[in-house]
């Protein structure tokens, strides 16, 4: 009989609580439930403008185009409570920076073989083809294309004007 009593009361209060609170807030604020977008694929502009999150990032190259969303964590489609003390949802992603890119250098004038090695070691493919029009040392790097200076994607092919007889192997 008292467990039943004591039972009866410990009923009547929690419920009593429940209401007090939906009525008065006693319990304090719960905080806001949020539920995690997928943002792979689209921009840091997109998660940016969104002010239920805060970000931080990570940046690698890629093929995606610069400024997409590879990853993120917490995945899409969770919940995330925002309480008072933290006013925005943290989302962890990682960010594209585009294909790695490099600054071709100046080869004219160096020995074929030593031009390839360094433009491979770049990530560049190389190809070669004779300057019968060349009147430099044999082996000799005449020419680039595309040219010194200009800015390409890793993976590249960049072809090397050799003077007559400075063939060079093939990558292997």
């Amino acid at each position: 009989m008292l467990k039943k009593l004591l039972f009866a009361n410990l009923l009547s209060f929690a419920l009593s609580f429940v209401v007090l609170d939906s009525l008065f807030g006693i319990a304090g604020p719960r905080g806001e439930r949020v539920t995690v977008p997928d943002f792979c694929g689209t921009t840091e502009e997109t998660l940016a403008a969104d002010d239920r999150f805060a970000v931080t990032a990570e940046y690698r190259y890629d093929e995606s185009p610069a400024g997409t969303i590879l990853s993120q964590e917490p995945p899409a489609g969770s919940i995330r409570k925002i309480g008072e003390d933290q006013a925005r949802c943290q989302v962890r992603v990682v960010v594209s920076m585009g294909p790695e890119k490099v600054t071709l250098p100046d080869l004219v004038g160096q020995n074929a073989s030593v031009a390839a090695a360094e433009l491979r070691r770049m990530g560049l493919v190389v190809n070669t083809r004779q300057d019968d029009a060349s009147a430099s040392a044999a082996g000799m790097v005449t020419a680039t294309n595309p040219p010194a200076g200009s800015v390409v994607q890793v993976g590249t092919t960049v072809c090397l004007s050799v003077s007559p007889g400075g063939a060079i192997p093939p990558e292997d």
